[in-house]
């Protein structure tokens, strides 16, 4: 089985367009590697692994009908401990 979390970000896009895989499964995937990473790597001071798997099921619906980006659907971590 092919680890969702070791593709790039245009391959994660181009399987988004043939719908080969959906934004819920990515972010599913993402979060189960973080849940069980992050205790050792502490990566992150924020996480908002619930509201992404919310927020991916709209973009899911969104892609169906055109979405805007073609990035849409790709999750992404922002780095938050900037001074």
């Amino acid at each position: 089985m092919e680890d969702i979390t070791r593709l790039t970000v245009h391959e994660l896009v181009e399987k988004l367009n043939k719908n080969e895989l959906s934004s819920e499964k990515i972010v599913k995937a993402y979060k189960a590697r973080i849940e069980d990473k992050e205790k050792d790597v502490k990566a992150f001071i924020t996480t908002t692994l619930d509201e992404a798997e919310k927020e991916a099921v709209k973009v899911d619906e969104e892609r169906k009908s055109g979405a805007k980006s073609s990035f849409a659907g790709v999750p992404i971590g922002i780095k938050d401990n900037l001074c």
